[in-house]
């Protein structure tokens, strides 16, 4: 890989190890040797059977887990949306106080209310839904106030990653689509480099730039 390569992307991952110590037994390696390059502005698909790897190395991107060998070079900022959005949202919060919240950990509260009903809008929210709690939204509406608060943290950053770990495939296929089309705009309007983790390689195969394989904890192509 040159050196103009790497840079040409938003996120490098480089000779990644990850194990796990088990009591008495041999550890377990849940990613080796993983390399790969995510270009910015890209739709990346990853793609494999459950255990495989993927969210170990989603999380790994994200800098949520520290591998135990190996780097991830990060140009720009990267969010991770999980598997289950739901879960990930308080209860107690409005659609507002969810996408407010990072606006609030990073500092960027002086035009908060005008970008968190940007963010809403965007998303495919109408006026109004503001102060509905998380509880009141569907599956779909889920994800995409998940999608909402991540572009909150990334503070109107052009560019960056936003990481899916299996975040669609609780939904039905209207709704994923829907989805999936909101996603691209977002990379054409932005730059924005996604990189969805699916075991599903015909959803990726009908959504994607590439697909990324991973079994056992390496990738495969």
């Amino acid at each position: 890989m040159t050196a103009l390569a790497e840079e040409a992307s938003v996120v490098s991952v480089r000779t990644l190890f990850v194990s796990y110590a088990r009591k008495n037994q041999p550890n377990v390696r849940a990613l080796e040797n993983v390399s790969v390059d995510i270009p910015h502005a890209a739709l990346i698909g990853l793609c494999g059977p459950s255990g495989c790897g993927k969210s170990t190395l989603a999380r790994c991107i994200a800098g949520w887990q520290q591998p135990t060998a190996g780097e991830v070079i990060r140009r720009g900022p990267v969010q991770l949306v999980m598997q289950d959005p739901g879960a990930s949202l308080n209860p107690r919060f409005t659609a507002r106080e969810i996408v407010e919240e990072p606006l609030r950990i990073v500092g960027t509260l002086r035009d908060a209310p005008g970008m968190v009903n940007r963010l809403l809008r965007r998303v495919g929210f109408s006026d109004g839904i503001a102060q509905k709690r998380s509880t009141q939204f569907s599956g779909g509406e889920r994800a995409r106030l998940a999608i909402a608060r991540a572009l909150a943290a990334m503070n109107g950053a052009r560019g960056g990653l936003l990481i899916l770990d299996e975040s669609l495939a609780a939904l039905d296929v209207a709704t994923r689509n829907g989805i999936l089309a909101l996603l691209q705009e977002l990379r054409l309007e932005t730059g924005l480099a996604l990189l969805l983790a699916s075991h599903d390689p015909e959803m990726l195969a009908h959504s994607v730039d590439r697909v990324v394989r991973m079994a056992e904890g390496r990738v495969m192509a």
